[in-house]
């Protein structure tokens, strides 16, 4: 697969809404997902670096398929956890759990149930506090299962001294196995943008079946191009700080595209790989253009109960 280009350059100024608002101000803003809310308190005695706030974050998420990993069973009654979808909510049950501070090092029962989205939705939540400009993205990780590019959410974190965004995956503490890299710095050619993996897809670079939830997992829509697409258009919305769970569906995600939606599919691969430079087309295309925005009530297919929910958003 060939390697995605990795611009350096510093952003541009775009206009929001009748306002000169520069990118790095965006991202060091909270979203309504990673607003803090009345929980603020918990990340005032937080440290300031990156890769220790990762560590605090690890601590504070247990991934609801991996508790074999601590030799824990995660009770069925808590598995609804993996459906919190604000901060505020996922702080409060954190504290819940465990009312010492966040930086204190707990065991894994009382730690949230959650998946990767949830790491990274707690790290914003602490960088924009800090006022560190971060964002999610939405994508593949080969770092898993050999052989496979399997879905995953990280986080996209500005680096002020050498004025680049470096790709964070706060869920591991460590390279993978079979994989020397730091995780505060991924590589771009092992963590996979949604945009990358549908370009490599689409020009017969990389073969769209090993894009996948889980080689294990025997659903249609979880693998290939319903897969990819998927989490193109999530990270579209991820980029416009709309940090959805990973099986919320909307507009395109659930429909089979045309020729004309292909086409604007490919627009948005190519706007959001390059999404340091393309920051006020990135912000249009998604505002503006019906099937990309989130609506106000989304498809949710939770693991955590049978049927697919209709949800509705705050706000």
């Amino acid at each position: 697969m060939a390697k995605p280009k990795n611009s350096a350059s510093l952003p541009r100024l775009a206009v929001n809404r009748g306002a000169v608002i520069d990118q790095l101000t965006y991202y060091a803003r909270q979203s309504p997902f990673t607003d803090p809310g009345r929980q603020a308190g918990l990340l005032d005695d937080l440290p300031r670096d990156v890769a220790r706030l990762c560590r605090v974050v690890q601590g504070l998420v247990v991934h609801y398929r991996l508790g074999h990993l601590f030799d824990l069973e995660i009770p069925k009654e808590r598995l609804p956890e993996i459906d919190t979808r604000y901060a505020e909510s996922m702080l409060a049950r954190i504290a819940e759990l465990n009312d010492g501070s966040l930086a204190e090092e707990r065991p894994p029962e009382k730690r949230l149930v959650g998946c990767c989205r949830d790491f990274t939705v707690l790290l914003l939540a602490m960088t924009r506090y800090l006022g560190i400009p971060a964002r999610a993205r939405v994508g593949f990780a080969d770092y898993f299962v050999p052989g496979f590019n399997v879905d995953h959410e990280v986080a996209e974190v500005w680096d002020a001294r050498e004025h680049r965004w470096r790709l964070v995956d706060p869920e591991i503490d460590g390279p993978p196995i079979g994989a020397r890299f730091d995780p505060t710095d991924v590589p771009r050619d092992r963590f996979i943008v949604g945009g990358l993996a549908w370009q490599v897809c689409r020009d017969g670079r990389a073969d769209p079946e090993t894009f996948l939830v889980d080689p294990g997992l025997e659903i249609e829509d979880t693998r290939g191009w319903p897969y990819v697409r998927h989490n193109l258009v999530h990270d579209l919305a991820a980029l416009n700080k709309t940090e959805m769970l990973l099986w919320d569906e909307w507009g395109l995600i659930g429909k089979e595209p045309s020729e004309v939606d292909l086409a604007l599919l490919d627009r948005v691969a190519t706007l959001t790989l390059a999404a340091a430079e393309t920051f006020p087309e990135v912000r249009s295309i998604y505002e503006t253009t019906s099937g990309l925005k989130v609506t106000a009530a989304v498809k949710s297919y939770s693991p955590a109960v049978p049927e697919p929910l209709e949800v509705r958003l705050r706000g």
